[in-house]
């Protein structure tokens, strides 16, 4: 079997104030050419989605005010 292509998605969920919240998630899915990692290419995926997500979150909330480090399994994800 060959891999042609990966997708990948990511969610997350805000809270907005007022017992309220907004989830915001993105999917993108890419290309495997000869000589790729199945792997790289995923993590490529994922980073295009949380980039996305970071964006789209913007204006619900105060940089200054938020952790932006993500965490899974205890240990950053994404070098904050």
């Amino acid at each position: 079997m060959k891999t042609t292509s990966v997708t990948a998605h990511y969610e997350r969920k805000l809270n907005t104030g007022d017992y309220s919240s907004v989830t915001l998630g993105a999917w993108a899915t890419v290309e495997v050419e000869e000589g790729d990692s199945e792997h790289d290419a995923l993590a490529h995926a994922m980073s295009l989605c949380r980039e996305q997500v970071r964006e789209s979150a913007a204006p619900f909330t105060k940089r200054a005010a938020i952790n932006t480090s993500e965490q899974f399994a205890g240990l950053n994800v994404n070098g904050a």
